[in-house]
């Protein structure tokens, strides 16, 4: 509920009325006091800041601003990006020696909630929030900072603040925001309760990132941006990470307080360099040089001290917030945030409106909305907390940064507190119940008499679009009196928006009524069972359903006319009051991705039957409300104005899935439906198991087919980016021509040849068969009846699997060879010459790549040759065939096929890759526009099309090598060298005999490569490399 409604709720009775804004008196102009006078002053109240320093200006490096709090600043009209806040992208943990302990990636922690992790300058923030104050252009009624005024009490009763200079100053609410060394927790708390040390100091400072990257002996320190690092030592710790756009480095070197002698509680006290390069002198030589950079004047020294949490923080009209309230140890890097939500609580909790008399009620809530969750925090700072030595009284519970990461990014102070508020509100209302004097009243589940009804058979269809939102705001739509909880983590969830049309309802003489209802995914009970949807609050168009169902007490039930419209492409639905519009809700586009006979769970419980509904997809989605505001809201939905206020806020963030009635009905038929209509003069009467043929128009079955088509291509490229992005994740951020670069590009060559070769098995077993006895097959088919007739179908696939395992090995090298060696001969040549002569660089990159490609493919393709043209086959498999093999020749017989080998795969591979880098430029030169206007499945497409027309290619110029190579494996002698080999089966076979088996294996290759290519580049695109060939 924002500031602008809340007038509305204090006025319900007259809505022209003005609500009068509170005067608030804040002590202190940091960070917390200025929090809470942005949400008070757009809230509407009036604020007052009394700041002790000349400036109010922050001192102090960097500050964290985690999800939890990134949402409340933007709720305050600001976005900490557009300051120089830069996002953390990683955690890395070293030893003191610079080796890497463990790193993670967090990209997936921000994904988990709605808002950022951003690292800011304490001072960038402080000023933003200076400004978001006094801005004469927000909302409500600018605060107001007086500076050089110390606080030096308070009176929690009248309220008021007394000055230094004597001046009391009146006020309805006080806060004291006065910091660590607050002057009024005592007044207000009544107790003086001492620091304790936690046996810590830490050092704070800020380094130029331009400094660090100038200076090779520190610059591999910042590798990575946004990456945010802990150096463990001996009994001290640094923490290191960047601010204002990654262009400074913030220091937090912690270490036993002891040996920082003269360290003091605070954050602005000087210190010595040569004192902090003595403590941490046991670290590497890149991490002393980075300290040294510090300037002097600017280090600051801060001594760690610990203090248990208060009793309270109110008392009367007075209350704490930020470190006045609980100072935080810095392990969590929560202070400054606890500070912000404490501001955003008290302003949800003081709408405009509340009166002064109301004031210590709502501070009472403010300690139920804040004192848990603060102490909480604070107790996992002191659990993180770094232990300095065995003694220390603090700490060492937890070294893992992101343990307690759940709780603390998944909590918005703001929504919490207007809960706890609403709660609270409606306890206090007066609840009229209905007499019992009319006896039971008939309804969906019992009759006049009281007895149970049997399950209603009505009809019913639904219409439901389900949507990602903000998980903390929907926690507000759960009855804080229940055990109802959502079951999932982070900062997402689930809603749906669903309307069921109720058609011949018993219980209301067979007439229809409309439920339009918002349901929430995944909240189960506080006992663990089984997450199911929730219907938190429901529009009906019948006043009986309404009176119903609200009687039931399960779910807010509220009166408001509904009406749809359908076409075949688009659906609208609008809620509204009195003719007034509450929202509409629009889709446009609209194609069907499914459909399945299953029950709606968008039903009141009583109706159980099973509809015929489909899954459906929009190319656009709309959700809108009324956008009235305050009174002008109050005056036109006198009663529902709260609900109304409450359902907007929910914000639509993507859209998941839409369902609808399977086949769409006509115009006619629906206005049928929700308007009944006179039947003519001369229309029979259906009975009920006649159909409504107007129903179920003609669909084109071509527009039918084309679009679940669509939605099916749509749906696997989805699966595909989802998984990419998991992919890429979990690997990082890849650099092109790194060495992981070229480790990926062989794994994709791997599945590339692998799977290829093993497919096409059968293929190649009739070629080399043929190859050896042209007049053992006339065809392929009749060779694979053949095979099937004499060894069976597995017989079809002789040889696999040293297909499988050589070809894998293969590609490997071929491709990820390939990749480096392209790479290198480029640069070799400089880059004007690798332009000029590349085909040249091609031609030598595959060469190269092949050379030690078949090195590696040898051993396998010998055994798989002899597999394949001995019957039966001389061995059972990959590794039989190699104990055979070695038995009888030694190593060496596995490599006797390597130089025809060599002969035929060199100029194969060379054709095939230079080539096919041609054909893809040719492609990309004729189509218009650059190849990165095309997307995955184009491109791709045009690597399978260039790559099955080099498949031709190299089948014509190596298939002479690859008869050779087949005939040798098979028939050459023991002891026989590998030229007279050839000599002598050339004779045999003569020059025609070279091109056996050629028009198969053109098939073969072509397809083949091709294939090879479109596997490989799908690869590189789910990896985020650019594909092959091209520009």
């Amino acid at each position: 509920m924002g500031s602008t409604e809340v007038s509305a709720m204090a006025s319900e009775l007259d809505p022209k009325s003005t609500a009068r804004p509170l005067h608030v008196c804040i002590a202190g102009a940091g960070i917390g006091g200025l929090s809470a006078a942005i949400a008070l002053r757009e809230a509407g109240h009036r604020v007052e800041l009394y700041e002790s320093s000349r400036f109010a200006v922050e001192v102090g490096a960097a500050i964290h601003l985690p999800p939890n709090v990134n949402g409340l600043l933007r709720r305050f009209g600001t976005r900490p990006e557009e300051w120089g806040a830069n996002q953390v992208e990683h955690i890395t943990l070293y030893s003191k020696d610079g080796s890497i302990i463990s790193t993670k990636n967090i990209a997936g922690v921000s994904l988990a909630y709605p808002y950022p992790w951003q690292l800011s300058h304490r001072v960038d923030l402080h000023e933003e929030l200076k400004r978001l104050a006094t801005t004469l252009d927000g909302p409500g009624i600018p605060a107001i900072i007086k500076t050089q005024s110390q606080v030096i009490s308070c009176d929690p009763e009248t309220p008021s603040l007394v000055l230094k200079d004597g001046t009391v100053v009146s006020a309805d609410l006080v806060l004291g925001a006065d910091g660590v060394h607050s002057v009024l927790r005592r007044i207000i708390t009544g107790q003086d309760i001492q620091p304790q040390s936690s046996g810590g100091s830490a050092f704070r400072f800020l380094v130029p990132v331009s400094q660090v990257k100038a200076d090779p002996r520190t610059a591999w320190i910042l590798e990575r941006s946004g990456d945010m690092q802990l150096w463990e030592g001996t009994n001290r710790r640094l923490v290191i990470y960047p601010c204002r756009n990654n262009t400074e480095l913030n220091f937090v070197c912690l270490h036993p307080e002891i040996e920082s002698a003269g360290s003091k509680e605070g954050w602005n006290n000087s210190a010595s360099k040569q004192q902090m390069l003595t403590i941490y002198d046991e670290y590497c030589e890149g991490i002393k040089v980075l300290l040294s950079m510090a300037d002097e004047s600017s280090i600051r020294l801060w001594k760690l001290l610990d203090r248990p949490p208060l009793p309270t923080w109110i008392n009367n009209k007075a209350a704490l917030l930020g470190d006045a309230a609980h100072p935080f140890l810095p392990y969590q890097g929560q202070g400054g945030a606890q500070a912000i939500e404490d501001g955003a609580a008290l302003g949800a909790l003081f709408p405009l409106g509340v009166t002064p008399s109301e004031v210590p009620e709502r501070l009472e809530l403010y300690m139920k909305c804040r004192y848990d969750r603060a102490t909480l925090v604070q107790n996992f700072s002191r659990a993180a907390a770094f232990k300095h030595s065995d003694n220390d009284e603090v700490g060492g519970i937890s070294t893992d940064p992101l343990e307690f990461s759940k709780i603390n990014f998944g909590h918005d102070a703001y929504d919490n507190a207007q809960a706890i508020l609403l709660n609270h509100l409606a306890l206090k209302a007066a609840v009229v119940a209905v007499s019992g004097i009319f006896g039971p009243l008939p309804g969906p589940t019992q009759d006049a008499f009281g007895n149970p009804r049997s399950t209603p058979q009505s009809s019913y269809f639904t219409s439901s679009i389900t949507f990602k939102t903000h998980l903390n705001y929907l926690k507000t739509f759960l009855p804080l009196t229940s055990s109802l909880r959502f079951a999932q983590p982070g900062g997402w969830a689930t809603a749906t928006l669903a309307l069921t049309k109720h058609s011949n309802v018993p219980w209301l003489g067979y007439r229809s009524y409309s439920r339009l209802g918002l349901y929430l995914h995944n909240v189960q009970d506080g006992d663990g069972g089984k997450p199911d949807l929730y219907c938190a609050a429901a529009f009906e168009d019948s006043a009986d359903a309404v009176v119903t169902h609200r009687e039931a007490g399960k779910v807010p039930v509220f009166f408001a006319q509904l009406a749809v419209s359908f076409s075949p492409t688009s659906f609208s639905l609008s809620a509204s009051w009195e003719g007034r519009p509450i929202l509409l809700m629009s889709l446009k586009g609209l194609f069907e991705v499914k459909s399945s006979e299953e029950a709606t769970p968008f039903s009141p419980p009583e109706v159980t039957e099973k509809a015929n509904m489909g899954t459906w997809e929009a190319e656009k989605a709309d959700l809108t409300y009324t956008q009235l505001e305050g009174s002008e809201l109050a005056e036109e939905f006198p009663t529902l104005f709260p609900v109304v206020e409450r359902l907007r806020g929910i914000a639509l963030q993507e859209v998941l899935q839409i369902t609808m009635p399977s086949l769409f009905p006509t115009s006619d038929a629906l206005n049928s439906v929700f308007q009944p209509r006179a039947l003519k003069a001369d229309e029979p009467t259906r009975t009920p198991l006649q159909a409504r043929a107007e129903l179920f128009p003609t669909w084109s079955t071509i527009d039918d087919a084309k679009g679940k088509a669509k939605a099916l291509s749509d749906e696997a490229s989805r699966e595909f980016d989802k998984a990419s992005a998991k992919a890429q994740e979990k690997t990082g951020h890849i650099e092109l021509y790194s060495g992981k670069y070229y480790a990926a590009c062989s794994f994709g060559g791997l599945l590339a040849c692998g799977l290829t070769h093993t497919f096409i098995t059968p293929l190649d077993l009739v070629k080399c068969r043929r190859q050896v006895d042209a007049k053992l097959y006339t065809g392929n088919f009749q060779a694979w009846g053949k095979i099937a007739r004499a060894e069976g179908f597995r017989g079809i696939y002789t040889g696999w699997s040293p297909t499988f395992f050589g070809y894998s090995a293969q590609g490997m090298f071929k491709y990820g060879g390939y990749e480096y060696f392209k790479k290198t001969y480029s640069d070799v040549v400089g880059p004007e010459a690798a332009v000029k002569y590349k085909t040249a660089v091609y031609l030598a990159a595959s060469a190269s790549a092949e050379f030690l490609a078949d090195i590696a493919l040898c051993p396998f393709e010998a055994i798989k040759v002899r597999m394949q043209t001995t019957m039966p086959p001389f061995a059972t498999g990959t590794f039989n065939g190699l104990s055979i093999i070695t038995a009888k020749e030694g190593f060496g017989g596995l490599y006797k096929g390597l130089y025809p080998l060599w002969g035929r795969q060199i100029p194969y591979t060379m054709m095939k890759f230079a080539s096919f880098e041609t054909i893809v430029e040719a492609i990309y030169g004729y189509l218009p526009g650059q190849k990165s206007d095309y997307g995955k499945a184009a491109q791709t497409g045009v690597s399978f099309t260039g790559g099955y027309l080099a498949g031709i290619l190299c089948a014509i110029i190596s298939h002479p090598a690859d008869v050779m190579v087949s005939k040798l494996n098979a028939n050459r002698q023991p002891g026989e060298a590998a030229g007279a080999a050839t000599s002598r089966i050339y004779s045999e076979i003569g020059f025609r005999g070279l091109w056996n088996g050629l028009p198969v294996r053109i098939v073969m290759i072509g397809t083949l490569t091709g294939l090879q290519w479109m596997i490989y580049d799908y690869f590189k695109i789910f990896m985020g490399f650019p594909t092959t060939g091209g520009k």
